[in-house]
């Protein structure tokens, strides 16, 4: 993860005021930290295993006052402590396709969560998908690029510069005997 989400997530669990905000990434059978305030980053659970798998199936917000009273999800322990309280609201990208959750956790049971506190944290969700797929775009700008540079606009073969950094690599990768490495050169003219 990167810093940028690891702010995000502090935003979020201070504006609720929880022990712990999550950024979940989850496929068919697992769910990764992508982000989180605790110490929990990287690591992955069976999605089964998990409140956010009721979460991510939902348009809203999914508010579990207490999870301890749910015989249907694991109990959530974090840093020695069980958790009690769950809110999670589906990531969905811009194709409508549900990628994750942001959710909250705590200790601590409450009732409810007032409109405002689920407008805030839908709102939190918008802003992580939109940053996602920002980095995602300069990801693509950036290896498009560098692909450019690396390539003839025209044949799709390395150009000047991608041979010659490819042959630099073969250079100082050779063995000091029984490798060889070898330049061949054709000129083609009139590509029409």
């Amino acid at each position: 993860p990167e810093d940028v989400f690891a702010s995000l997530v502090e935003v979020v669990r201070r504006s609720f005021g929880v022990r712990v905000a999550r950024i979940h990434l989850l496929d068919d059978a697992r769910q990764w930290v992508y982000a989180g305030t605790d110490d929990s980053a990287c690591t992955s659970i069976p999605v089964g295993q998990s409140a956010c798998q009721y979460a991510i199936r939902q348009d809203r917000t999914l508010v579990i006052p207490d999870l301890t009273a749910d015989a249907t999800i694991c109990r959530a322990v974090i840093g020695g402590e069980t958790m009690r309280f769950y809110a999670g609201t589906p990531l969905m990208t811009r194709d409508g396709h549900a990628i994750g959750v942001l959710c909250l956790l705590d200790p601590q049971t409450r009732a409810t969560m007032d409109p405002d506190e689920v407008g805030l944290l839908e709102s939190m969700a918008e802003l992580i998908v939109q940053t996602l797929e920002l980095r995602e775009s300069q990801v693509g700008a950036r290896d498009d690029l560098l692909r450019a540079l690396d390539e003839d606009p025209v044949t799709g073969l390395l150009s000047r510069r991608g041979l010659l950094l490819r042959l630099q690599r073969l250079v100082e990768t050779a063995e000091p005997e029984g490798q060889v490495t070898g330049l061949l050169v054709v000129h083609l003219r009139r590509l029409d």
